[in-house]
């Protein structure tokens, strides 16, 4: 009786540390056996992006620094990943809970493929190599553009960009490339 958004926050969900090993099985098929239910999937993406959609409204982007909530950011491609494991389950489609991890698996089972799921992997990747670096030499909502040449020589090289100016354009198009992955995807 979940909402759509609960069934993707369980798509993330793992046994972390259970009282036994009997109490994690159980548990973990629990997850595992809701998730695999059947369900329609024109329905789910019509609920996911309506859910996009409305966080976009409430909680849009802070900037182009904010790696979450801006299109061809983490929450798209988590989506993305999200909806796939949710559209495919019940086949028998991969279930992982790490969206890298996922994003591999589904490629490796055809569910996802070629530009659509380079987009979403390289996007990720770059995104969560940057967030690394920020989070841990930042406070949050700092501009890096604002920060000493050195540290942004350092976040270009994080990014695996020959400069700042060059990451922010390889980011604009990473972004970019997610974004019509995730359309492609959720439709």
């Amino acid at each position: 009786e979940a909402e759509t958004w609960e069934y993707l926050a369980l798509t993330r969900a793992r046994v972390a540390w259970a009282s036994s090993p009997a109490f994690a099985a159980r548990a973990a098929a629990a997850i595992e056996a809701t998730l695999r239910a059947p369900r329609d999937a024109h329905r789910t993406a019509a609920d996911v992006r309506s859910m996009r959609q409305l966080m976009a409204r409430e909680r849009p982007a802070s900037g182009f620094w904010d790696f979450k909530l801006v299109e061809g950011g983490l929450v798209d491609i988590e989506f993305a990943a999200q909806f796939l494991h949710l559209a495919h389950a019940a086949d028998g489609g991969p279930l992982k809970p790490n969206t890298a991890e996922a994003l591999a698996a589904l490629g490796d089972a055809g569910l996802v493929t070629g530009p659509t799921l380079d987009a979403l992997a390289r996007a990720w990747r770059l995104q969560q190599d940057l967030t690394q670096l920020l989070k841990v030499a930042l406070e949050d909502g700092a501009d890096p553009q604002a920060e000493p040449p050195a540290f942004r020589k350092l976040l270009a090289r994080a990014g695996a960009a020959r400069d700042f100016r060059s990451l922010r354009t390889a980011l604009a198009k990473a972004q970019a490339a997610a974004h019509a992955a995730y359309e492609a995807v959720v439709g």
